[in-house]
């Protein structure tokens, strides 16, 4: 058959075919409006309202439909679980199915408790990109489904021009009738693929008044030319793109209502009939606002319900007294006010919905499972995403953002909102102090503003509902004043509506000035990480303010290569089901005693997804584990700290890793040693023994306890280095060390895993530069980095309650080891050593780690060429069994290893005895951190080590990643 025919022939079939369906749907429509008497028409026009907390008496509504025949619902606060458990009830009771109405603007979370709420519409006016709000619309309609709700009373298309608008606000997408429409729009066509009615409210225009129409009536005064360009401009638009329903205001619009300008648009024929039918060409649904409103009620003593139908609603929402309402809409449609053919019309739209929503087979909906429906993954992405592209930069002096993570940055928080996520999102950046203005400043408080290089002030307001103030207090204008004595750059980052950007005094003060919108958890972390690069601003300023900030306004901020933080592990591709294994290995860890407490970080694609503590600092269970808590990470500092200034080394061509030993230190000429590589000494191949217990010449050979000669109790010239509290050694032990190690006996030529060689990479290093190791690498890559939280002796610079302690010595130092190093060698060279003495957190292991697999570049600074980086990583000798690469340990080469074998043959990383593991994976892009004093509190507590719950961990990552 010719091609053409044939598609001819199948457009003719699918032709008669839809139209076959349609007059089948109409004919069944009509069909069963003939079926019913006069009251349960009348029935089907109203919507009641109930809630699912104890405010509604479910018997009360079962009443109400079985003898008074009503036909829907409108549901309000309460709980996903209480509410699909009436609606199902209701369902059951009905005749006729119920069609369940909600005001879900932003979701379910506008009414329910414990659901996702997602970002406010004004905040959703900032985001640019429109097939984000469609797929908002489509998951919040997915969300009402599931719950039984057929109509969602959304979206609101008002133009906020009225600051002062206390009732539609945030709840509008902005001030432009343009920018307005088209959000409307994407999020009408998201709901209708859902399958859920969208209701574009409220018509013709709340977006201009400072009365809510709840408690008065609002009058919209403007002329008609300015009310077809403004108010009606979404509405021509919605109605042309195919809009199904309209929810009429309460509200007076003189220039459009002629003959009864103090009428409620709701119950004005002139609005509805006139303006909406007629001259807009509406030939949907005609839904009425809340009917027990002042706005409607207060301007006529007849039966508002009745008036609104008459006036052409035909979906009469939450009547004052529905028995009444009902009784007067009967008695009039009874003697002929009410026309049949207006009856037949609304009750057929009605049933059609019904119809189109299966309910007349299936009403019922299934209750199991309901909160893990309503949150899933793709939910928790798109809130991200939503926060994210809403952030919007409405200054930025010198580009100065993102900020560098070295700058020295005070953080001062206003407002009456909570600010503590956004204060600890700043920290995992860098080291940021905090001062509180609001009750003065002390000498502490003068110190950090005096020091700092950046301010960042942030006003935090309400996010508990869109209608909280968003006004600047007192002293909050009195403390932006006191900032100005200090000559650090300020940002002004606001969690709140963006019309507090009119009170701003003076905005040349600041330098950096962001909009964040809303004051919850996932904008506050967002706004911190955005402050430091984690990803673009891209928002754009949903409503004009004032000549400085207008609607459009946002600049356009860069990228960095650093860490970001998600919500949503699902958002870097892991399962977040599967990845809940780590929770229960590490908490069987817990129980079993392998470790008291614990610190992990996952991160794929320099996105972290897992960030979590665990238990406590000793078994006594006194303090808890917090993610700023340190832990001595033992030969983890091999490749945090030596590594990274060889590699700098190297890459300057001052060494090649095929340099002999005896080149960098001539001492070891006449050592066994001289000859080997500094590839084959830190792949361990070099014929090292294990290991010299240098600090044995120090002690008591019997009991251990510290010699006279090598030992004070009080610092001075002759014992300088800190060992432990009140325990200090004598300053020539990096000489007594070298001259162990040359005298030392090499070993056969095999694999044997030894500290020495970083001893002597330590004493090159220290001798080259003039300056200890732990300046060295400070000055090299933490400090840079903005790496506050990695180095070695922490007692000097952190917070000793919040070092974790690794070991109670009962011999040589005789005291609870925390702060200090556990190794004995790196201990008698006062905490500082190749091998062992560097202290961090998780966080800051993951950022370094971070560093290696972006090719030696953090926060787009370059630290280490990726050539380097590669050479290092690279197994010289593995054809001789060795698997190690130049300082990084490799995956096994064959049956068990130091890995789970899941891994990359590229990835690269180190664990430590004091119970530490750092790995990263090229191929996978992914970074795995797990900290624990694993080894306390005797330091003979090697279950951790035995169990392999570190690799067991890895593989269920490993196992949790989606293909």
């Amino acid at each position: 058959m010719n091609k053409k025919v044939l598609v001819l022939c199948l457009l003719g079939v699918f032709i008669c075919s839809s139209t076959w369906a349609q007059r089948k749907l109409i004919s069944e429509v009509d069909s069963l409006y003939q079926t019913l008497n006069d009251k349960e028409r009348v029935g089907q026009l109203f919507m009641v309202y109930v809630n699912s907390d104890k405010e509604s008496d479910p018997n009360e509504i079962d009443m109400l439909i079985i003898k008074y025949y009503l036909g829907n619902l409108l549901f309000s606060t309460g709980t996903p679980e209480a509410q699909l458990k009436l609606t199902n009830r209701f369902q059951a009771l009905a005749k006729i199915p119920l069609a369940i109405g909600m005001d879900a603007e932003w979701g379910l979370a506008m009414r329910l408790r414990n659901v996702l709420k997602f970002p406010w519409n004004m905040t959703l006016g900032a985001v640019q990109d429109m097939g984000l709000i469609k797929e908002l619309g489509f998951r919040i309609g997915l969300h009402c489904k599931r719950i039984g709700v057929h109509i969602n009373f959304a979206p609101v298309v008002d133009i906020n021009t009225n600051p002062l608008n206390p009732i539609i606000g945030n709840r509008s997408f902005g001030s432009s009738a343009e920018e307005v429409t088209k959000r409307a729009l994407a999020f009408s066509k998201g709901l209708d693929s859902a399958g859920v009615l969208a209701v574009a409210k409220h018509f013709p225009g709340h977006g201009d008044t400072e009365v809510d129409s709840h408690l008065a009536l609002p009058k919209v005064a403007h002329s008609e030319d300015r009310l077809r360009q403004v108010e009606l401009y979404p509405y021509e638009k919605l109605i042309k793109g195919g809009l199904e329903a309209v929810m009429v205001a309460h509200l007076s619009v003189p220039a459009f209502q002629k003959s009864k300008p103090d009428v409620p648009a709701s119950l004005s024929k002139e609005i509805i009939q006139d303006l909406l039918r007629k001259e807009l060409g509406f030939k949907g649904l005609v839904v009425s606002d809340a009917l027990n409103m002042k706005g409607a009620t207060a301007s006529t003593g007849k039966d508002v319900a009745l008036e609104a139908f008459l006036a052409g609603n035909e979906l009469l929402v939450f009547p004052a007294d529905y028995k009444k309402s009902f009784t007067s809409v009967l008695m009039a449609y009874r003697k002929g006010i009410i026309r049949e053919k207006q009856m037949a019309n609304a009750v057929k739209k009605i049933l059609q919905l019904k119809l189109d929503n299966d309910l007349f087979k299936n009403r019922i909906v299934e209750e199991a499972n309901i909160y893990n429906d309503l949150s899933s993954p793709q939910d928790f992405i798109l809130n991200e995403k939503l926060i994210e592209k809403s952030i919007t930069v409405l200054k930025n002096e010198n580009n100065d953002i993102p900020f560098s993570p070295s700058t020295k940055i005070v953080y001062v928080p206003l407002g009456d909102s909570d600010h503590q996520t956004f204060l600890k999102t700043l920290n995992f950046y860098g080291a940021i102090e905090k001062v509180e203005l609001h009750n003065g400043v002390d000498e502490n408080d003068l110190d950090k503003l005096s020091k700092a290089e950046q301010i960042i002030v942030g006003f935090h307001k309400s996010n508990i509902n869109p209608y909280k103030s968003h006004k600047w207090s007192k002293q909050d204008l009195k403390s932006l004043d006191v900032l100005q004595k200090w000559s650090a750059k300020k940002a002004l980052i606001l969690f709140s509506k963006p019309y507090s950007l009119d009170e701003i005094p003076i905005i040349e003060n600041f330098d950096q000035i962001v909009m964040s919108y809303q004051n919850s958890e996932i904008a506050q972390s967002k706004t911190a990480q955005l402050l430091f690069g984690a990803f673009a601003s891209e928002g754009r300023l949903p409503v004009d303010i004032n000549s400085i900030f207008y609607q459009g306004m946002g600049l356009e901020t860069i990228a960095l290569k650093t860490i970001s933080l998600s919500f949503t592990p699902e958002i870097a591709g892991f399962s977040s089901k599967k990845l809940a294994k780590v929770d229960s290995l590490v908490n069987i860890g817990l129980d079993s005693l392998m470790f008291p407490g614990a610190q992990l970080v996952v991160g794929k694609n320099g996105k972290i997804i897992y960030h979590k503590s665990f238990g406590y600092h000793s078994y006594a269970k006194q303090t808890k584990v917090k993610w700023d808590h340190l832990y001595d990470l033992a030969s983890v500092t091999k490749i945090a700290a030596t590594l990274p200034l060889l590699m700098n080394e190297v890459q300057n061509g001052e060494l090649q890793l095929s340099d002999s030993l005896s080149t960098l230190i001539p001492a070891l000429v006449k050592s066994e040693f001289a000859n080997q590589t500094i590839s084959s000494a830190l792949s361990h191949y070099g014929q090292f023994p294990a290991g010299i217990p240098f600090y044995k010449e120090t002690v008591n050979e019997k009991n251990l306890d510290p010699l006279d000669s090598h030992y004070a109790r009080e610092q001075s010239e002759s014992f300088p280095l800190k060992v432990a509290d009140d325990l200090y050694i004598i300053d020539k032990m990096a000489d007594r060390i070298l001259n162990q190690i040359t005298q030392a006996k090499a070993v056969s030529k095999e694999y044997i895993y030894s500290d020495l060689p970083y001893y002597l990479i330590q004493y090159y290093l220290e001798t080259k530069h003039k300056t200890s190791l732990e300046n060295l690498v400070k000055d090299l890559l933490y400090v840079p980095a903005g790496f506050y939280r990695i180095g070695f002796n922490p007692n000097n610079w952190y917070t000793k309650q919040k070092i974790i302690p690794t070991v109670i010595e009962k011999k040589f130092r005789k005291q609870k080891i925390q702060g200090f190093v556990h190794d004995k060698g790196a201990a008698i060279l006062g905490g500082v050593a190749g091998h062992a003495g560097l202290f961090s957190n998780s966080l800051e292991l993951y950022k370094l780690m971070q560093m290696y697999l972006n090719g030696g570049t953090y926060a787009d600074k370059k630290y280490i060429e990726a050539k380097t980086i590669n050479d290092f990583n690279t197994c010289y000798y593995c054809t001789m069994g060795v698997r190690r690469g130049v300082g990084f340990d490799k995956p096994q080469l064959e049956d068990s290893g130091p890995t789970c074998g899941c891994v990359s043959s590229e990835s690269f990383g180190h664990s430590g005895f004091t119970g530490t593991y750092v790995w990263a994976d090229p191929e996978k892009e992914l970074v795995y951190v797990f900290l624990s004093n694993a080894i306390y509190p005797e330091g003979n507590n090697t279950y951790l080590l035995r169990s392999n719950l570190r690799t067991r961990i890895q593989q269920a990552i490993y196992d949790a990643i989606l293909e």
